[in-house]
């Protein structure tokens, strides 16, 4: 069996759950690593991972701890927070998750 080379570009922002993880692994066990987490993106179809919601938590953390806040429903006081679209879609497909 040949072997074959592929080098991939990570955003240290938008793949830190990613980078976080192939950081965890061995050193001789990062391409079995990633070749694993392709494997399950690619059998799972697209769906949303615990990866998807773990980046969407991690984006309204550095919101709140830059002054944005969360309101209730109907709470008038309050001011509405503007999620990206790349957030707001995120958090569109959890309404998904229970529904198959």
């Amino acid at each position: 069996m040949a072997s074959v080379t592929r080098c991939f570009v990570f955003d240290t922002e938008r793949d830190a759950a990613v980078l976080a993880y192939l950081d965890g692994q061995d050193k001789r066990k990062k391409s079995e690593a990633a070749r694993e987490l392709m494997q399950r993106g690619l059998e799972r179809g697209g769906g949303v991972t615990v990866g998807d919601v773990y980046a969407v938590v991690k984006g309204l953390e550095r919101k709140l701890s830059a002054g944005a806040f969360v309101a209730r429903a109907g709470d008038d006081d309050c001011a509405e927070v503007e999620l990206s679209p790349e957030a707001a879609g995120a958090l569109g497909n959890l309404e998904d998750l229970g529904k198959d």
